[in-house]
């Protein structure tokens, strides 16, 4: 008699918890514009990237497709340009004014490179893409942020620090 009433007070508990935990956890949508600088190989900062990213959250869980474009500063000279399009999964913690996200996947690259003789080199590699963001959220429906996004691939490291704008059902209401 007494397991019985230990393995109901388990399970109580264990319900209990559970829909306390589930209620705290939004699930929303968002648009998410980006802007920032890249570094390719690692000795300065080579140019521009902007892309867009749409997020999807669900009881702590963040998917996300995105695309991105890179084009090298360049006044006088020849610019290299690339493209990225990721999948990720990962995880989000916070749901009211502050969120981190920690996100992994999959993104091909491709593009042109020019070598120091001007010589084109079309690419595409397929990369690993980790992501790190820090969200401020002051309204349900809006979020600024920093994300520090990195590929990792055949050719080259980029990683990409960016701000971003984030609109869409960010979390509920702060009661």
């Amino acid at each position: 008699m007494k397991n019985y009433k230990l393995t109901l007070l388990f399970f109580a508990l264990f319900y209990c918890f559970t829909f306390a935990n589930g209620q705290s956890k939004t699930s929303g949508f968002s648009i998410n514009p980006k802007l920032g600088i890249y570094n390719w190989d690692g000795s300065y900062w080579e140019g521009f990237v902007g892309g867009m990213e749409f997020n999807y959250f669900r009881e702590g869980w963040i998917f996300s497709i995105d695309y991105l474009n890179y084009a090298e500063f360049a006044l006088f000279s020849i610019e290299d340009h690339f493209n990225q399009s990721g999948i990720m999964i990962g995880r989000y913690y916070g749901d009211r004014l502050l969120r981190i996200q920690l996100q992994g996947g999959i993104a091909p690259t491709w593009g042109t490179r020019h070598d120091n003789n001007s010589n084109f080199d079309n690419f595409f590699t397929m990369g690993l893409v980790l992501k790190t963001g820090l969200k401020f959220i002051p309204f349900r429906f809006f979020s600024v942020g920093l994300d520090l996004q990195s590929n990792i691939n055949s050719k080259k490291l980029a990683y990409m620090p960016m701000i971003s704008f984030e609109i869409g059902k960010l979390r509920d209401k702060i009661k």
